[in-house]
């Protein structure tokens, strides 16, 4: 084979030792400068390159000065770099993360063993400097050992990981799990269980774990029980992005989608067609008949779903449910052929998976834009601990998307810890004529009374002496009042001591108080011990107004102009500037 050979002036060869005269191949950097190399250093080094001039890109049909060119993607920085570490030569200055990262990553990807400990070396010296960036490239290339005592010096220092945002927590292939375990990490201090690990379980098993409908890798089958007792009566061919076919039959797909029935009420057996959403089709051979072929944009998995809902349910039979880490993709292909049905079905499926799930489906939600929804299942969060709850979808999740969502949480929870606390100072609430001062010093409810108030209580110093009762007037300590008094007064305290430790219980109450009145709110649930049904009006209102405070607490949350803008971190959802929801979206 006759190399192409290229003037010797045409690309800058790098600078020494990687121009020498001797060197017998040439490494092209992505940015176009020549490293003249001995390929016998390489193969030593690394196995990758033993075959790389054979791999056709380009190969060595392409020489300068006699030496066959291989191109590589890395920028001539990280190749100087990279090789200088391999080579004879001084070893490289790596204190710059980025740089460390893409010889690492080069390292990694040519399995050169002696590159990779070296950069890896260099990656822990920034521990001190930069914990958390360290984390995040250490994370993304599964080096336990680093990403752990990263871990440890952020705890060490102090740093609030939510309030840190560097570029590396944006990169391919870090992902929310990643995060969630740094975060579970920090919140147990480091006493993590035996067999902890920072960069998480394997993603095929993690991956594999998401699946919940079969896709063969050689024969795919449309997801559906229905479809399998007609298959051998297919008459076209559905074809994905990616190369599976799949049988079917052209009066199901045309009832579920005026858009594939326009496309198939005049679809050709051989000739090539056009149209919306297709590329061509030809003729495939099944059995004695051929069938036309419609290629269509969505991959395999999407459309294992997609043609699925176009069939009947069968009685009795599962209908194969889209799993989160493909439902987004579903949802679009659905709204595209306008598959009326399957949207009905999808936004159904969402709903149920809210109650499951909320944390999948918020995830669902802010990828398919639901703003509507992505509101609905944070606060549904609210009273689960972000700490402690996983879900595989966090593996395919962006780190951005799950971090705002704990910023809403922890800002939730903490405008309603401070809330409550000053309920103790006097600022519980109102009633509907009443009024409060949000100073915290006065409230119509403080002193509290009983509405079974005695009208006086025996005093402590002056035996037998009987004193009128004017109420609690401190919910810290009650006490100077009647028995019934200070009893009412202890169950409020109560309550908020617990709501004060345990903002979820607060969430679990509200959310609860969809379904139940206010007055059974308060007798379930705030007073199970309470012993004077008369003083369940008075309960069922101060308990009213706290959850009308809550409420519009966490809606301010969300808003830039919101009592908790600057404070707790302002529109920290990442919701759109038009709200939206999944049932908008697919026009339902």
């Amino acid at each position: 084979m006759t190399m192409i050979s290229e003037p010797s002036n045409a690309t800058s060869y790098a600078p020494s030792p990687f121009d020498h005269p001797k060197a017998d191949l040439i490494l092209r950097s992505a940015d176009g400068i020549d490293f003249r190399v001995s390929a016998s250093i390489l193969e030593i080094s690394s196995e990758v390159f033993t075959n790389l001039c054979g791999d056709g890109n380009p190969g060595p049909d392409e020489s300068r000065d006699g030496c066959p060119i291989v191109r590589v993607q890395e920028h001539s920085k990280t190749l100087h770099s990279l090789l200088s570490l391999i080579y004879p030569v001084e070893l490289p200055v790596l204190n710059d993360i980025p740089h460390i990262q893409a010889c690492l990553a080069a390292a990694l990807k040519y399995g050169m063993k002696r590159s990779i400990s070296l950069t890896r070396t260099a990656l822990s010296s920034m521990i001190p400097e930069a914990p958390l960036r360290v984390w995040a490239v250490a994370a993304r290339y599964g080096l336990e050992i680093e990403a752990q005592n990263a871990a440890a010096e952020l705890l060490r220092q102090g740093i609030t990981i939510l309030e840190e945002h560097p570029p590396e927590l944006e990169q391919s292939g870090l992902n929310a799990g990643h995060y969630f375990r740094l975060l579970k990490y920090q919140h147990l201090a480091g006493i993590v269980e035996q067999g902890f690990t920072l960069c998480g379980p394997p993603a095929p098993p993690a991956l594999a774990d998401l699946q919940s409908f079969p896709v063969a890798s050689d024969n795919p089958l449309i997801s559906s029980q229905s479809y399998t007792r007609i298959q051998s009566l297919a008459d076209v061919i559905i074809r994905s992005v990616d190369g599976r076919e799949f049988p079917a039959h052209k009066a199901f797909l045309s009832l579920a989608s005026p858009v594939l029935a326009a496309l198939l009420v005049a679809l050709p057996l051989r000739d090539d067609i056009e149209g919306v959403g297709v590329t061509t089709a030809d003729g495939v051979a099944v059995g004695d008949s051929l069938l036309p072929v419609v290629s269509l944009e969505e991959d395999a998995a999407t459309l294992a779903i997609v043609l699925g809902l176009c069939y009947p349910r069968s009685e009795g039979g599962a209908t194969v449910v889209p799993n989160p880490q493909i439902l987004s993709t579903v949802m679009d292909a659905a709204r595209k052929y306008g598959m009326s049905g399957a949207q009905r079905f999808l936004q159904e499926e969402w709903k149920k998976s809210l109650d499951s799930d909320p944390l999948r489906a918020y995830i669902i939600a802010t990828r398919h834009r639901g703003d509507v929804e992505a509101r609905e299942a944070a606060r549904m969060l609210l009273d689960r601990k972000l700490e402690d709850y996983y879900t595989p979808i966090l593996e395919v999740t962006s780190v951005s998307t799950y971090r705002s969502l704990v910023k809403y949480e922890r800002a939730c929870k903490t405008a309603l810890g401070q809330h409550v606390q000053s309920c103790f100072h006097g600022n519980i609430g109102s009633g509907p004529s009443e009024t409060v001062n949000h100073g915290g010093s006065e409230s119509p409810y403080l002193p509290m009374k009983s509405e079974s108030c005695r009208g006086h209580y025996v005093g402590m110093r002056a035996r037998k002496s009987m004193i009128p009762c004017h109420g609690v007037s401190n919910l810290v300590s009650p006490s100077g009042a009647c028995e019934p008094c200070i009893e009412l007064a202890e169950t409020i305290a109560g309550v908020l001591r617990q709501l004060e430790l345990e903002p979820n219980a607060l969430m679990s109450m509200i959310l609860t108080r969809k379904s139940r009145s206010a007055a059974a709110m308060s007798q379930n649930l705030l007073c199970p011990h309470c012993s004077r049904p008369r003083d369940y009006v008075k309960l069922t209102a101060i308990y009213d107004e706290l959850y009308t405070r809550v409420e519009s607490i966490i809606h301010n949350v969300c808003r830039p102009s919101g009592p908790c803008a600057g404070q707790h971190g302002a529109d920290v959802l990442p919701i759109h500037r038009h709200t939206q929801s999944i049932a908008s979206l697919l026009s339902l």
